[in-house]
């Protein structure tokens, strides 16, 4: 079983989030076995499971921001996005600080230029939490899933570098797409922009999201998984049911101000994957995770 879980392991690369989520599955896949040899009536296997109340149910709701952005709001949205150009249409804030759309405006110029104009893209790190304690799956189970997604959850400290438009496409934030960023005025809850002298920093928090799609909401900026990733794949049968609930994703950057070069990049992902696996019955498999993710870009 353990060179089996490390095949799968290897076979997944870099979709970690997937690989979470089919490791919980796995699990469930093996559970047959393992409540055969001890357990000895489907009662008795019911009466294992964690019930799924055990599981905080307002991680969202009490993690949701409740501020309002501390930039003025406009009613004017952003203008499109042409290929880093600088947009000229956001209003000026009265006082002399930039609004939120003018900081988004800035925020999609600048990264979406990275994919056109960057000759090298460098993921310092990737740091990978997960909250056990907020785990739900089978309690027979829940130590061989504390054992087998830290295979997954572990730290990627070693630096990747992408320096081809190719490798910058598809690694960088929003892989395999043209753009970088297509968030908009809506999808922001927070924006603040930092004039030091020669650059600007950035951060931008989004609106919680469940099931954010890419190209729109959390999914205009940051990397998201979808139902349809889950679904396919050899045991993508096995799951019935998946919700993905994003909360308290921000991104920070610095950006050169005398080309408009996003210089460095900051994005944290925080999650709860949450599914209904069918296996030997229905069973509630749930986990909280989060990612952060720091690059470094040259022109």
């Amino acid at each position: 079983m353990k060179d089996f879980f490390e095949n799968v392991t290897d076979s997944l690369g870099d979709e970690l989030i997937k690989g979470i989520a089919i490791a919980l599955s796995i699990i469930m896949l093996f559970s047959g076995g393992f409540f055969f040899g001890t357990i000895t009536s489907p009662k008795a296997a019911e009466d294992t499971a964690v019930n799924a109340t055990e599981a905080p149910q307002t991680t969202q709701a009490t993690t949701a921001p409740t501020t309002q952005p501390t930039t003025a709001p406009t009613t004017q949205a952003p203008a499109e996005n042409n290929g880093g150009e600088t947009a000229t249409t956001a209003p000026q804030a009265s006082n002399g600080e930039k609004t939120t759309a003018e900081i988004i405006q800035l925020y999609n110029d600048s990264a979406n230029k990275v994919k056109t104009s960057a000759t090298q893209v460098v993921k310092n790190y990737e740091y990978r939490r997960m909250n056990e304690e907020t785990m739900v799956v089978p309690s027979a189970l829940k130590g061989m899933a504390s054992t087998i997604i830290p295979k997954f959850m572990s730290d990627d400290l070693e630096p990747q570098v992408y320096d081809t438009p190719d490798l910058i496409k598809e690694k960088f934030i929003v892989p395999k797409a043209d753009y970088t960023s297509k968030l908009t005025e809506a999808d922001v809850v927070e924006a603040t922009c930092t004039d030091n002298g020669t650059e600007y920093e950035i951060m931008i928090k989004v609106k919680d999201e469940t099931n954010p799609v890419q190209g729109a909401g959390v999914g205009a900026a940051f990397d998201v998984l979808e139902m349809g990733d889950m679904t396919s794949g050899e045991y993508g049968n096995m799951i019935k049911k998946f919700d993905c609930q994003y909360f308290d994703c921000v991104l920070k950057c610095k950006i050169d101000k005398a080309s408009g070069n996003m210089t460095w990049a900051n994005y944290k992902t925080p999650l709860i994957m949450d599914m209904e696996v069918n296996m030997l019955g229905t069973h509630q498999v749930s986990c909280e995770v989060s990612f952060e993710k720091d690059y470094t870009i040259t022109y």
